[in-house]
């Protein structure tokens, strides 16, 4: 077949005004020619037909007196984490957190500005030396400020801390002496020297040193003077090889530091103390074993500052000086400087001579010397009332995004503890042993968790007796009893020329009580044992 030359020409025309899929482009695809501005500029100011709001396209507001316009710029704007908004009606931004003294947890939507804030105190860290305290009580371990304690109880462990009274005396029975600090410290020795014993009896214990951050959970030291790492609980712990009576000659005098950050950080006793003495406290307090934040609580005024060593500084009320003084003389009249000033005199006759006396009124002033006197009633400057916010997220979420949030922390904790209505989870342990007869309650308040929930446990029992078991009854009876009801599961009956036994499983209900009733009656048993195997949440703890 021989092909024209137009014919193949028109071949190839057709192809072209086709796509891969066979739509014809012409008809197809918009063509550029035919565009408006916009499409290829991508310039807003190009684009006819703008939407009315009241937001300028910079994000501010167009219209000062409404609030919703003035949330919406906020929310437009991309925000920086730590960034100060201030607001004169509230704001619902989940991106936002009032500067009230909060305690920020560093998960969920607060993640990155916990994470941003602990950025800034490790880059502005440094160590500083402990200076150890002298005490007049033990304190309270946990609490805002240093304290001691022993293991057994002892009231004047506070006396290791204070040159002035003898130290406790030691005994085989104490297992440690704890100190705790509110800010975590790396110490490297208990002593300025070292420890001197003083033996009444026995002999002197071994020690050795555990840390900790949460005051349960301990690592141990191998060698305090190598120590590296930061806890708010130290343990000196005992080894006694027999009974002993030892006394501490050494106060304690730690060798410690712990990290302080300049500019904008404290430690949370001294956020709580200025919250306490002035209502306001400017600083950051970062817990990096908790991972927390606490946020300044801020009221009243602010001031500007260019010196970055300043920030969350607090400056105290305080007015200038009033200054003046007074002269007098009789005979002249007298003179008036600063504050105070003459406002009449009169001239007076002795009766004795022309000598005449003068009497003079003064006046204070305090304007004369400054100004703020006099321009209010009260000590203020002037001021509008504002509320402060920062910002925790640099965007703002939608109300289902902050439900599922709030769904994730229920689901965390239940995960946390392994608690699943339905689910079952495994946890063996034998509960009872008891083979003479009597009724034994069974405590379950460290098996199952203390939340007030209804629970189904799976238990398994054994009973046997042998046969020389002493006659006398008629049947070994073993129940279970649980807030319903008692669970007969099993019996022997009174054969005394066999060995016998019995096995059983059943699920038995356990409230808030935390209990469970085993009966044993009629007679007595040789060998017996109740195991819980595993339990599960039912119901609601309302």
């Amino acid at each position: 077949m021989t092909v024209s030359k137009k014919y193949n020409d028109n071949l190839v025309a057709g192809g072209a005004v086709r796509d891969g899929n066979g739509n014809r482009i012409n008809t197809t695809y918009a063509k550029i020619a035919n565009l408006a501005s916009v499409a290829t500029s991508g310039s807003y100011n190009d684009l006819t037909n703008k939407p009315v709001t009241d937001l300028n396209y910079d994000g501010t507001s167009a219209n000062a007196q409404s609030g919703v316009a003035v949330e919406q710029a906020i929310n437009t704007v991309k925000r920086n984490i730590g960034e100060v908004v201030t607001s004169t009606i509230p704001l619902t931004d989940a991106g936002l957190h009032l500067l009230d003294g909060s305690l920020i947890s560093g998960s969920g939507v607060y993640a990155e500005f916990v994470k941003y804030i602990a950025n800034i105190y490790d880059n502005n860290s440094v160590d500083t030396v402990f200076k150890t305290p002298t005490l007049t009580e033990n304190g309270v371990m946990g609490g805002n400020s240093f304290a001691v304690s022993m293991s057994d109880g002892n009231t004047n462990a506070w006396k290791f801390f204070n040159s002035s009274n003898a130290n406790p005396a030691l005994t085989n029975a104490i297992e440690y002496i704890q100190i705790y600090s509110p800010n975590p410290l790396k110490i490297t020795s208990f002593f300025a020297g070292l420890g001197v014993w003083i033996v009444s009896s026995g002999s002197t214990p071994s020690t050795f040193y555990t840390a900790s951050n949460d005051g349960i959970n301990w690592d141990s030291i191998s060698s305090l003077s190598e120590n590296i790492n930061y806890y708010s609980y130290y343990r000196m712990n005992f080894s006694w090889e027999q009974e002993s009576i030892a006394t501490l000659s050494s106060d304690f005098s730690l060798n410690a530091t712990y990290k302080t950050s300049s500019n904008c950080f404290c430690i949370e006793s001294d956020w709580q103390n200025s919250v306490t003495t002035y209502g306001v406290c400017g600083k950051f307090v970062y817990d990096s074993v908790n991972n927390t934040v606490r946020l300044p609580k801020i009221t009243g005024f602010t001031e500007g500052t260019t010196d970055v060593n300043t920030l969350g500084n607090l400056t105290e009320a305080g007015l200038p000086n009033i200054e003046g003084s007074i002269y007098i003389k009789t005979s002249s009249g007298g003179t008036a400087s600063g504050a105070f000033t003459f406002s009449s005199e009169n001239t007076g006759v002795t009766p004795s001579g022309t000598n005449k006396d003068k009497n003079v009124w003064a006046n204070l002033n305090a304007s004369r010397s400054s100004s703020i006197y006099g321009n209010s009633d009260t000590v203020q400057p002037q001021s509008v009332k504002v509320l402060y916010y920062i910002v925790v997220a640099n965007k703002t979420k939608t109300d289902i995004e902050v439900d599922i949030d709030n769904i994730a922390t229920e689901l965390n904790t239940c995960l946390d503890t392994k608690r699943y209505d339905g689910q079952w989870v495994l946890n063996e342990i034998t509960a009872n042993t008891s083979t003479d007869l009597g009724t034994y309650t069974i405590d379950l308040s460290t098996y199952l968790p203390n939340d007030g929930y209804t629970y189904e446990i799976i238990c398994n029992a054994y009973i046997n007796r042998a046969t020389t078991s002493t006659s006398g009854g008629t049947n070994t009876v073993y129940n279970i009893k649980d807030n319903l009801q008692t669970i007969t599961w099993s019996q022997i009956e009174a054969d005394y020329s066999n060995f016998q036994q019995a096995t059983d499983s059943f699920i038995v209900i356990v409230g808030s009580e935390r209990a469970l009733k085993l009966i044993i009656s009629g007679l007595k048993c040789d060998g017996a044992w109740t195991k819980f195997m595993a339990y599960r949440r039912i119901g609601t703890n309302s």
